[in-house]
């Protein structure tokens, strides 16, 4: 009887900035959204589906985004991300409350620009908030 042992990793990268890149030329590598993973070998279905239950669950320890956005960014891109990892709609008040509170984000005294409706304001992170934060982690949840 054979056995397998399979270890899944996982890591939040910009995925606009890394480029998988093929081992060798009869390989294809490329980026695809989660819920269109074709059919996988062995228990790799569950170990994927493990991976982002296990995100979506850390998202209410510690905060995500400073490696994910720009320097400078509007709230509905931030909420865009958590929505994207939660695969939930989330209420725009509530959420712009909620990380708000935790002080993670300074709002800047910048409007984005070249938008055709009304301009958004601009955030950015505050790093030393940020990593006080993961550091110590949060207690809510989305």
């Amino acid at each position: 009887m054979r056995r397998f042992v399979t270890i899944g990793y996982y890591a939040l990268v910009d995925f606009l900035k890394t480029i998988p890149k093929p081992s060798s030329e009869r390989e294809i590598v490329e980026w695809i959204d989660h819920k269109e993973v074709p059919e996988l070998i062995l228990d790799h279905k569950e170990i994927l589906d493990k991976a982002l239950d296990t995100l979506r669950m850390e998202l209410n320890l510690m905060p995500i985004g400073y490696n994910l956005l720009p320097e400078k960014f509007t709230m509905p891109e931030l909420q865009k991300l958590y929505e994207t990892i939660l695969d939930k709609k989330l209420d725009r008040r509530n959420f712009l409350r909620k990380i708000t509170n935790i002080g993670i984000v300074k709002k800047l005294d910048e409007k984005k620009s070249n938008v055709a409706h009304k301009a958004p304001n601009l955030y950015s992170f505050d790093k030393e908030k940020y990593d006080e934060v993961l550091k110590n982690g949060l207690n809510q949840g989305w």
